[in-house]
């Protein structure tokens, strides 16, 4: 039989990217960051039997995970990076944008795999500059991640019922928008990306003759027809935590690099080294996350029935029904497996 494990959190959210690559060579490297908070409500799906996971307080060695995001925060466009542009200076400004999506998950022994996919959209601006990098046409997002639990300890003493845990887990996650890792950027209406057949009619038309031509290029610029195209980035975290009565309060910090794509033609030894090297000098970051866990007061019910016949001078009597019924409920969730954890 298949079991649920559901579980709500609350929690900060930080989202750093660049503008980068577009066709008429508007933004060259202006950087978007992202604050906001966002709720998730998820669940572990388990094929196994409950009083095993009880009897060791561990989750299946292997099991996957789902659930639904949403989110909402403030977009910064324009306050870090390269500003100068042919048209200027990059316009500063600010937008509310929301978040909403799902996610999908496999867990295997400590180690989880995992990716969100959600839409970020905001309302479209008024001027046509910072209209340029708005989200009014939505763009798809995507978190791939990787997450090792390294610690899961008791903190309490032996004889308590409830116990506190102390958790480490470290992540690794890749992020992009609309079509992946090897497309590296797309712009916002969902049909022209890099080198696409839409992104090549508007490089091809600033640059006739091949050479450029700022004039037709602020006259798409203005007229809507181009969106700003957004890099791929990734980043490198620590997260530790104390799980309490099914609440766990995780504090993150972590670093951010906002050209992950970066010498990927290279090859994939020199891409990883560039990806770790510029992770490393990335820009930090912090979060923090509260959980509770709906299992956390997981129970299991035990029936025992029998029957006895006696038999007297060959003739059978009408059978004595014995039942009895126990109930054993935890009062604390079942923990998920990590590198180094104790038993209790």
């Amino acid at each position: 039989m298949f079991q649920l494990n559901p579980r709500a959190s609350i929690g900060s959210r930080y989202i750093t990217y660049q503008a980068k690559f577009d066709p008429i060579d508007y933004a060259n490297g202006a950087i978007i960051s992202q604050n906001g908070a966002e709720f998730r409500l998820e669940s572990d799906l388990y094929l196994g039997k409950l009083d095993k996971m009880l009897s060791t307080g561990l989750k299946p060695f292997i099991y996957p995970e789902f659930g639904v995001i949403l989110g909402s925060g403030q977009r910064k466009v324009g306050y870090k990076g390269e500003l100068a542009t042919n048209f200027g200076n990059i316009p500063r400004f600010k937008q509310n944008v929301l978040t909403w999506g799902g996610h999908l998950g496999l867990n295997v022994g400590p180690v989880l795999v995992g990716v969100d996919a959600t839409l970020m959209s905001t309302e479209s601006a008024d001027d046509a500059y910072k209209r340029f990098f708005d989200l009014s046409q939505s763009m798809t997002y995507y978190r791939y991640t990787f997450l090792a639990r390294m610690v899961n300890l008791s903190v309490s003493k032996r004889d308590v019922l409830n116990p506190t845990y102390l958790t480490f887990d470290l992540e690794v996650s890749g992020e992009t928008n609309n079509e992946g890792t090897l497309n590296r950027t797309r712009t916002q209406d969902r049909e022209s990306q890099v080198l696409s057949k839409d992104w090549e009619r508007a490089y091809e038309r600033v640059r006739p003759g091949g050479v450029y031509d700022p004039a037709i290029a602020n006259e798409l610029l203005l007229e809507g027809d181009v969106k700003a195209s957004y890099v791929a980035a990734n980043y490198a975290a620590f997260h530790v935590g104390l799980v309490k009565s099914g609440f766990q309060l995780k504090l993150t910090a972590g670093l951010y690099n906002r050209e992950a794509m970066l010498n990927y033609q290279d090859g994939k030894g020199d891409w990883l080294r560039t990806v770790a090297k510029n992770t490393f000098k990335g820009s930090g970051f912090g979060a923090a996350t509260l959980t509770y866990n709906f299992g956390s007061g997981s129970s299991s019910a035990k029936t025992r029935r029998s029957e006895r016949n006696s038999v007297i001078n060959g003739v059978s009597s009408a059978p004595e029904v014995e039942e009895s019924s126990s109930k054993e409920r935890v009062r604390s969730g079942i923990r998920s497996r990590a590198v180094f954890m104790n038993r209790k």
